[in-house]
């Protein structure tokens, strides 16, 4: 559960990966800017998306994917 309630149905396994892909790249930055400016209730807010979860997709939320882009996460390492 966020501040305003809601429930969280998935979590980004690493911050600024908006499309669950586990790379933070150009497609988060684009599922970001689809939602910029969007809050909790209107109709484009993606919750992936408000990776501050403040319910509201704003300019911190694009500065996290910028601050993270390039990482991955390393789920499927092979051993």
């Amino acid at each position: 559960w966020n501040r305003a309630g809601i429930k969280n149905q998935r979590r980004n396994l690493i911050s600024g990966d908006v499309n669950f892909d586990c790379l933070v790249n150009i497609f988060d930055l684009a599922g970001v800017g689809l939602s910029y400016g969007s809050s909790y209730g209107s109709g484009n807010f993606n919750p992936g998306a408000d990776l501050t979860r403040d319910c509201s997709v704003n300019i911190f939320d694009l500065a996290t994917v910028g601050l993270h882009y390039g990482e991955r996460c390393w789920l499927f390492l092979r051993t």
